[in-house]
């Protein structure tokens, strides 16, 4: 539950449901905080008594997040069962490559809904903040990008326009791996042409060519070996776990969105657990750290008064 401000019709969170802190957006200071929320907010409303608090939970926040990322949902429209799997094949290939690999962030919510100009979409999020992202990071996102069409291609024995949008931004990340961050093995630690971020006279975002052709056929080339080499091993991977695979697929078909949770239960235990079963793992946890706690203390050591002698002289 995040708790949100009001401010002159602009919703300002406020973090924490045990520290309140809320910045003053013209001052730049913060203007109240407290280990306790109700006293923090006792205090915002004593410095600025305009303002509205109110409860939003988080279901509402990642419901307007993707509307702003990805545009509103398009339940309405009418999706035939072919176009239903494909889709949840693909977005599947997405989720298993995203939730196996080592460097990549994890799989938060999965959905088959058509959501913008979507048909559907994977989202991942990091586990924290990151400022710089490495190789094996970006080798692995190219991998995730690629899953939708490799899922296609293994069990649909099909591919479609659907990956349009992944091969784009495959091909552009690999293009900045070798031309922007020198991460290519072949050509070396150098960048290739300057960038040009501020758009002129309506040009688009472009980079100035200073390399020769043979240098611009190179980098085609290492454009292509990466995402051959990360087809190939997205290929392997989801070869392996295909069994996993299809259970993501069938339950997105039965489903449509599955979060982190569910995805997890499905890849480790085929299913998505019952009320039942989460309380029986539960008290099976606890049960065994408790045990495992005992093991760890060991046994008392008691120490025994001497016996009093009744003897008399």
């Amino acid at each position: 539950m995040y708790k949100v401000m009001i401010v002159d019709d602009e919703p300002i969170i406020v973090e924490g449901l045990s520290r309140s802190i809320a910045w003053d957006k013209w001052n730049c200071k913060v203007v109240a905080t407290a280990h306790d929320g109700l006293e923090g907010k006792k205090s915002i409303e004593e410095y600025r008594p305009d303002i509205i608090f109110m409860d939003i939970n988080m279901p509402e926040m990642e419901e307007a997040a993707e509307r702003v990322i990805m545009g509103p949902e398009r339940k309405s429209r009418v999706i035939s069962d072919k176009e239903k799997r494909l889709t949840a094949y693909h977005e599947g290939g997405h989720t298993i490559v995203g939730m196996l690999l080592e460097h990549t962030d994890p799989v938060h919510k999965v959905t088959i809904i058509p959501r913008g100009r979507a048909g559907g979409y994977t989202l991942s999020l990091p586990k924290e903040d990151k400022y710089y992202a490495t190789r094996s990071e970006m080798l692995d996102e190219l991998k995730v990008l690629l899953g939708g069409r490799v899922a296609e291609a293994l069990v649909l024995k099909e591919i479609s326009s659907g990956a349009s949008n992944d091969l784009q931004r495959a091909t552009q990340l690999a293009r900045q791996m070798i031309c922007e961050y020198g991460m290519s093995e072949n050509i070396g630690p150098v960048t290739f042409g300057h960038r040009q971020d501020q758009v002129f006279l309506g040009r688009d975002i472009a980079r100035d060519k200073d390399y020769s052709e043979e240098v611009a056929a190179e980098i085609d080339k290492e454009v292509r070996a990466f995402i051959e080499d990360a087809y190939a091993a997205t290929e392997k991977l989801l070869s392996e776990n295909l069994d996993k695979l299809h259970v993501i697929a069938k339950a997105l078909i039965e489903r449509e969105t599955l979060d982190e949770e569910e995805i997890n239960q499905l890849l480790k235990y085929g299913h998505i657990l019952s009320a039942e079963e989460k309380l029986y793992l539960v008290q099976q946890s606890v049960a065994e750290e408790e045990a495992a706690n005992a093991a760890s203390a060991g046994p008392t050591d008691t120490i025994s008064a001497p016996a009093e002698d009744n003897t008399q002289a």
